[in-house]
Formats: structure tokens, C-alpha cells, sequence
């Protein structure tokens, strides 16, 4: 019986720490998720924090031959079509729309129509084959470029700043591979003949897909939205590039072409 009442009495002592050592337990579970709750907001708000936030009152203008009379005096920077729409080929009025702006870019046509009319590339800069297909690309590009650098020498417009534009509505082949030589071929003619040049990629990102594949030149990019609103610029600044390269430009359409800097 003492024995009994001992134990009893044994029972009684304990269970109130055993309800304590349960309700401790609750609460460092209940801790434990509040913290990590916490943690996964904290890490969704620096997300965002970090996320680029393009200045929206920083937005320019890109121009070409067919805005000889706009002058858009309000523009915070502006881009100059060198050619006149295709490649080989002059903008008219390059001379005067680079002086609406203090500090322009410039950016010229591209497109590789194939090798039937352009063998008299073949042997600069590369030597190549009459069925070398992708070597006469590459110089065909290179030679392009080279035009559009003089053409901007004669007009006296001296700038190291090109883009690129890469769009269908130009001539282009089937084969990607060809493509991207022509490309590669008017990046390395910038290089090599203007001063501490800057290059980059203008495009829509799903012509740029069609036209060259999943070939990523970790250049600048310069990014086509197709539409008319700020915010699918402002989208495409934090988005992801075509290039590899960083998103500098989101382009929209208003009366011209408007340019967010993405930054």
C-alpha cells in the first residue's frame, strides 16, 4: 500500500512538468514557423527591393529616315538609324537627326539575304569557298557594318556607341547558322574600326529566336516590346535578355518609337 501511495504521489508531482514540457514544445514549433514565415517575407521583399526599378522620366527616342521633320525636342536621349532600312543603304536625314540630340546612338540595319548576289565578299575579310556558306555570312556582315561606319564617317557623325537591329522584316535565309554570321561579321567590324566601341543587339526576342536561335552574344540588349504601353517596357526591363547581356533599352510605340532606360 506504501508502495502504491509512493507512486501515486510520484504521479502527481510530475504531471504538471510534463503539461509544461508539452506547452514548451507547442510554443518552439509555433516559434519556429513564425520564423520562417518572417524569413520568406524578408526574402521576397529584398527581391523586390533589388529588382531593377527603371526611371520612368528617363525615356529617348530612336529616329530613321522616315523622321526627317520630327525633332523631338523633350526626348532625354535619342538613337539614329544610320541606314535607311535595310542594309547597304543611307538615312538621308542622319546628319541633322543626330544634332537634336546632345550625346546620340547610333544603330544600323542587318540581314543576310544569302549568296547568291554577294560573292564579291568572299575573300575579305575571311577567304572563303563559293559554297562556304557561313564564311560569306560572316563577311557579307562585316562588310555591311563597314558601310554603315563610313556612311556615318561622311556625314560627319563620329559615335562609339551602336546597336544592332536584328529584325525579319530585313532579309534573312532559313539557316540560323548563316544568320548568325552575318551578325558576328558587323559586331567584330565595330570592334575593330571604331574606338573603344560599344556594341549592342536590338529585337524583338521571338524574332530573334526565329532568326539566330538559341545563340547568345552576351551583348547589350535593346529590347522590342510591340506595343504601345510604358509598363510592357518597364516588364521587359526586368525580364529576361535575349542577348545574355544586360537589358539597357525597352522599346514602345507612341507617335515615334519611345526608349525606357532601364535603370
Amino acid at each position: 500500500m506504501s508502495s502504491h501511495l509512493d507512486n501515486s504521489a510520484l504521479l502527481g508531482r510530475d504531471f504538471p512538468t510534463c503539461l509544461r514540457y508539452h506547452v514548451s514544445m507547442r510554443m518552439k514549433v509555433l516559434l519556429v514557423y513564425i520564423a520562417g514565415l518572417l524569413g520568406i517575407i524578408l526574402i521576397v521583399f529584398v527581391a523586390l527591393a533589388l529588382q531593377r526599378q527603371p526611371d520612368n522620366n528617363l525615356v529617348g527616342v530612336d529616329v530613321s529616315w522616315p523622321n526627317c521633320k520630327a525633332n523631338p525636342s523633350n526626348a532625354a536621349f535619342g538613337i539614329v538609324g544610320v541606314t535607311g532600312g535595310l542594309d547597304f543603304s543611307g538615312n538621308d536625314c542622319l546628319r541633322s537627326e543626330a544634332a537634336w540630340f546632345s550625346a546620340p546612338m547610333l544603330y544600323m540595319n542587318s540581314g543576310w539575304p544569302g549568296t547568291d548576289f554577294h560573292l564579291q565578299f568572299k575573300n575579305s575579310p575571311r577567304r572563303c569557298h563559293d559554297d562556304n556558306s557561313t564564311c560569306l555570312a560572316y563577311n557579307y556582315g562585316f562588310h555591311a557594318a563597314q558601310y554603315a561606319l563610313s556612311y556615318a564617317d561622311s556625314q560627319l557623325v563620329h559615335i562609339n556607341r551602336w546597336w544592332i537591329d536584328v529584325e525579319t522584316d530585313n532579309s534573312w535565309t532559313s539557316d540560323i547558322q548563316q544568320n548568325q554570321a552575318a551578325i558576328k561579321g558587323m559586331i567584330n567590324a565595330v570592334k575593330q574600326n571604331v574606338l573603344e566601341a560599344k556594341v549592342g543587339i536590338y529585337s524583338y526576342p521571338g524574332q530573334w529566336e526565329q532568326l539566330v536561335g538559341s545563340w547568345r552574344p552576351a551583348l547589350p540588349a535593346w529590347v522590342a516590346t510591340g506595343g504601345s504601353d510604358r509598363s510592357l517596357a518597364i516588364e521587359a526591363c526586368n525580364g529576361a535578355s535575349f542577348t545574355a547581356g544586360t537589358v539597357t533599352l525597352a522599346q514602345y510605340t507612341s507617335s515615334l518609337d519611345q526608349d525606357l532606360a532601364c535603370f
